[in-house]
């Protein structure tokens, strides 16, 4: 599973080919790869309280 933080979209998801688009030729783009889905919210709540996660 891969958590995006910042990209064309942002989100948890499963599949990288999903993942790739959403962050390909974004230079400032952010993903991580995550085993359990509550790691990704942790990771993406905090990112949304940070002011760092954004839809480019």
């Amino acid at each position: 599973m891969y958590v995006v933080i910042r990209g064309r979209d942002v989100g948890i998801f499963i599949d990288i080919e999903v993942v790739r688009p959403l962050i390909q030729g974004i230079s400032t783009a952010h993903y991580k790869t995550i085993r359990l889905l509550g790691e990704g919210h942790v990771i993406m709540m905090e990112a949304i309280a940070k002011g760092t996660a954004a839809r480019l």
